[in-house]
């Protein structure tokens, strides 16, 4: 759902505090992958615009 909201709202600070906690992981590092996906739904070309209808060309 992060990811959806990110990609639509693409809000700057959002994308900045997580680009923060890939740099500097704090506790567990598994978050890292889930981190790393948030980031990818602020491109034109996320990976995953596939999975919501909004984004299809039909």
């Amino acid at each position: 759902m992060v990811s959806f909201l990110m990609h639509v709202l693409r809000w700057e600070t959002v994308r900045e505090a997580v680009e923060e906690r890939i740099r500097h992981p704090r506790g567990d590092v598994s978050n890292i992958r889930l981190y790393e996906a948030m980031v990818d739904a602020f491109s034109d070309s996320w990976r995953d615009r596939d999975l919501f209808a909004r984004f299809s060309e039909a």
